[in-house]
């Protein structure tokens, strides 16, 4: 009897939980393309920002995006949509990564559900996956749309990737302690 008003609850909070979740599916996003143009590279972004969904929902907010910027990524011709503004800040290093800046793209103002094509710039180098930022009302969101490769880039990315010393010795010390903890378990005399 007990298992079973378990399995009730369970369900109904599954069918709860599947009801809010159609409520407001989130669909915020960075889109890119690459496309050879001659010797360069177009690069073309779409943002999408809000839910998905019951149109009555509140809509997080999207106040600005962010892509890294390299100073040898030769990237030139940078294009917004209408009402929107682009700048480099060179010194702000949100994705904290080596020698990057950011180009922040701003909204003419804050904006829920909707989304947006016609960001593009022009560089000399091919994608590689890097990050983008989207700043909300409700927070800050990180993902992987591809940006030139310069090796700028290229090394601030690996450096990225790679674990601290600190990370390193934690995982170290805790595959010591499991084999230390399987080998005393194995030593154990029978009577």
């Amino acid at each position: 009897m007990k298992l079973h008003l378990i399995l009730i609850a369970a369900f109904a909070a599954l069918l709860t939980a599947s009801q809010a979740f159609a409520d407001c599916a989130e669909n915020t996003d960075v889109y890119s393309t690459v496309t050879p143009d001659g010797p360069d590279y177009m690069y073309d972004f779409t943002v999408q920002n809000g839910c998905v969904g019951n149109p009555n929902e509140p809509q997080p907010m999207l106040e600005a995006f962010f892509l890294p910027y390299f100073s040898d990524a030769e990237i030139s011709n940078i294009v917004v949509p209408s009402g929107w503004t682009a700048t480099i800040e060179a010194s702000n290093n949100v994705f904290n990564l080596l020698d990057a800046g950011v180009i922040e793209f701003d909204p003419p103002a804050p904006f829920g559900y909707d989304g947006f094509s016609g960001f593009s710039y022009v560089s000399t180098y091919g994608g590689v996956e890097g990050p983008f930022a989207i700043e909300r009302d409700t927070g800050t969101l990180f993902g992987d749309p591809q940006i030139p490769g310069s090796p700028e880039t290229i090394t601030a990315l690996a450096d990225a990737t790679t674990p601290e010393p600190s990370t390193t010795g934690l995982l170290s010390l805790g595959l010591c302690a499991i084999v230390l903890v399987a080998k005393q378990r194995r030593i154990k005399p029978v009577h």
